[in-house]
């Protein structure tokens, strides 16, 4: 079972739920992104039982618009950020990776061609 799983904003609350039982006991659940509007049942007994972390990562919307205007203008090439990437499979070395400040900036995760 990994330590930590990653949810997004695209994931259906399935995975999410499925996320909840896949994490380790122990370990980490990060949702990445914002969620539909309203209110979402939360398995409060299973993230206590299974004493998992519930973090939450989000952006404002703002900040995208002047991103993408630095991009586009070439005043910031994101390329130069991307210290590694690395196949899906290899997902617990991309963490180990990213979680090491002093190794890299931004990892990148890809799939199979």
């Amino acid at each position: 079972m990994p330590d930590q799983c990653l949810t997004g904003a695209f994931l259906q609350l399935t995975a999410k739920r499925q996320a909840l039982t896949t994490v380790r006991r122990g370990g980490t659940l990060v949702q990445v992104g914002n969620l539909p509007a309203g209110e979402l049942p939360v398995a409060f007994n299973t993230i206590m039982a299974r004493e998992i972390t519930v973090r939450g990562a989000f952006r404002f919307s703002q900040e995208y618009h002047r991103a993408v205007e630095l991009i586009a203008s070439k005043k910031v090439d994101v390329l130069r950020l991307v210290t590694a990437q690395l196949l899906l499979n290899q997902a617990p070395e991309a963490l180990r990776l990213a979680l090491d400040r002093s190794q890299s900036i931004k990892v990148v995760l890809t799939g199979p061609d």
